[in-house]
């Protein structure tokens, strides 16, 4: 009888398991059809964004920007966060508070000081302005028109919580059900900076991807990148004001 309790229990705890992202891959955390998903909704809201900018063009050349990028987290936020959750993947052990300021603060510190060195490096043999790996042409044009409020909307909130679900969320968290941090952090994060072009912000975009995957697998909470991702853009936005 006490056998039969123990096997029980034991069975219980194994179908109640947190998902870690060490974890054998299995059938529920197969990611290819999630990816193939993911890159398609991100280019169906770019082109609704870019539909709706040819509507009104008077958008065109200054929030034009901020609009792609609402309709893109408007279609992927809905899709990415249920099926993250309805597989399971966004589960992982709980860190207490402390912990995770701690890598907040660090990791926000980390990337502020490359994203200057790389604008140092930029000056120092293109004599070009700060790299960053923000949206800065967006942000310019929108602080140029007029529209705080939609900044902050877009740049704080819309592209961190859309671009962390995507990348740490679905292509980190996919690749690292099956392979090591390394892998999964780097390809991740040159997908990360691919979308952010060539060049500069594109190798500023890459160190910071690799630091918001480690935050993500030491904390184990994709609200710990979200935020070091908003403060970071919060801090250029006030920068470029």
């Amino acid at each position: 009888m006490q056998e039969r309790f123990v096997t029980e229990s034991r069975e219980m705890m194994a179908k109640n398991k947190t998902v870690r992202l060490g974890d054998p891959p299995t059938e529920n955390k197969r990611p290819e059809s999630l990816f193939v998903l993911t890159v398609l909704l991100f280019f169906a809201g770019r082109g609704a964004g870019k539909m709706l900018i040819s509507i009104c063009p008077q958008w065109s050349g200054t929030v034009d920007t901020a609009v792609i990028h609402l309709c893109t987290a408007a279609v992927m936020i809905p899709y990415t966060l249920t099926t993250l959750i309805r597989r399971d993947m966004l589960l992982r052990d709980r860190r207490n508070t402390g912990e995770m300021v701690f890598f907040f603060i660090t990791a926000l510190a980390v990337i502020l000081a490359a994203d200057s060195l790389i604008s140092l490096l930029a000056r120092l043999w293109g004599g070009g302005a700060a790299a960053g790996f923000g949206d800065a042409s967006g942000m310019s044009a929108a602080a140029t028109a007029g529209y705080p409020v939609l900044m902050f909307a877009v740049y704080a909130v819309c592209v961190p919580v859309t671009e962390e679900l995507v990348f740490r969320g679905v292509f980190f968290i996919g690749i690292r059900c099956r392979y090591s941090f390394v892998t999964a952090a780097l390809l991740s994060s040159v997908l990360f900076a691919l979308m952010h072009g060539i060049g500069l912000a594109a190798a500023a975009a890459l160190v910071t991807g690799i630091v918001l995957c480690y935050v993500y697998e030491k904390t184990g909470h994709l609200i710990v990148p979200v935020l070091v991702h908003a403060a970071n853009n919060i801090i250029a936005l006030i920068v470029m004001k």
